[in-house]
């Protein structure tokens, strides 16, 4: 739904979210990519991408519906969740399991050694957006309660 929410602003004349951008096409390219091959290795590989995208993901889809909602208790709640969801799946689960396979695969049928380099390439960038979006997310937080401690002190 992200991107064609871009898609939209982008039609209004808005200015779009570059980063957003980014991740949409290199997660189609990847996604294009990992079933257009023939070798088994890059379709378990993008399997194992959405999934751990998908899983983040549903922590912090309810905690922008309590946002929305204006429900303090469940975004107090919620927040720590999708901190650690993130911080487990989306860096270090990606990091340690994903790059690191791609990069130690050693049977060059299971990983043409041809596209090893330009689908870590491209896995790297996803990691690099996780791991700017992981310290925007704190540093929400952070200000969320540092505006939250002023209006009770």
């Amino acid at each position: 739904e992200a991107w064609i929410y871009q898609a939209y602003k982008l039609l209004q004349g808005e200015k779009p979210d570059f980063k957003m951008l980014v991740h949409h096409a290199v997660t189609n390219v990847l996604i294009f990519f990992s079933y257009g091959t023939s070798s088994v290795t890059p379709k378990r590989i993008g399997s194992l991408v959405l999934w751990l995208h998908d899983v983040s993901d549903l922590p912090l889809a309810t905690l922008r519906l309590f946002l929305a909602a204006n429900y303090d208790i469940g975004v107090k709640a919620t927040y720590p969740l999708v901190l650690l969801m993130w911080a487990y799946w989306r860096l270090w689960f990606f990091a340690s399991a994903v790059l690191y396979s791609i990069l130690t695969v050693t049977d060059v049928s299971q990983l043409l050694e041809s596209v090893r380099y330009p689908f870590f390439f491209l896995l790297g960038t996803l990691w690099v957006l996780h791991c700017i979006w992981f310290g925007l997310l704190v540093r929400k937080g952070l200000e969320s309660r540092k505006k939250e401690g002023k209006k009770q002190g």
